[in-house]
């Protein structure tokens, strides 16, 4: 929306919720042009006005739409900084019921729909609504004749190096502990090993001595 304020956004954002229920077959044009040539534009409503203007919709009747969306505090007169909007609290509750959570979002049939915000992919599942669809739908092509979009192979990539590593990572643990494994036993063995040799050694010498002794006897 370039460098407008919050209340310019929500003055905009107004406007075209008024155009979608004055003008609902030009809203698709305005939000184009707008998108092109508004973003960076200092003055939004300047920028609107000029866009209004270049399709010939009729800015009383979008103008009317807006004031008249505004819910005045008893018999003061319209202040559209603070008076309640009943456009905006009613895409408040939608956005609340929905459970909408990301901007921009899309909603088919009262469901959110959680797909990739493309075009194609947006007709796409709307079409798969219907039980009987439209012709439009064989008409145009959808994700499935386009191919498998970027983000997808993004995510691909992402998950099956996420898998190799965690493969790796037991690899390599179970590894490590066959080696510990094997350096626990060998110290055992050797430790074994050199008891049995102590012993052993006692044992001989024990013998020794009682040979020595009855020798002198005798």
């Amino acid at each position: 929306m370039g460098p407008g304020s919050g209340r310019d956004i929500s003055l905009e954002n107004l406007r075209e919720l008024c155009i979608f229920q004055v003008y609902p077959k030009q809203w698709w044009d305005y939000m184009r042009i707008f998108d092109d040539q508004c973003v960076e534009y200092d003055i939004l409503d300047k920028c609107s006005e000029k866009t209004i203007k270049s399709l010939g919709l009729d800015k009383t009747k979008l103008d009317k739409c807006v004031n008249d969306s505004f819910v005045k505090n008893g018999t003061n007169p319209l202040n559209i900084l603070i008076d309640d909007n009943k456009l905006l609290e009613k895409e408040l509750s939608v956005r609340v019921a929905q459970g909408i959570g990301n901007f921009p979002s899309v909603t088919i049939n009262n469901k959110q729909y959680l797909g990739n915000i493309l075009s194609s992919y947006i007709f796409e599942a709307i079409c798969s609504t219907f039980s009987s669809p439209p012709g439009c739908c064989n008409e145009v092509s959808g994700p499935a004749s386009s191919g498998i979009g970027y983000g997808t192979i993004v995510v691909v990539i992402l998950i099956s190096f996420a898998f190799f590593f965690i493969i790796l990572c037991c690899i390599y643990r179970r590894y490590m502990k066959n080696e510990l494994s094997k350096e626990m036993n060998l110290k055992v063995n050797q430790m074994v090993g050199q008891y049995v040799a102590m012993y052993e050694s006692r044992d001989k010498k024990g013998d020794s001595s009682v040979i020595d002794t009855s020798s002198s006897h005798a």
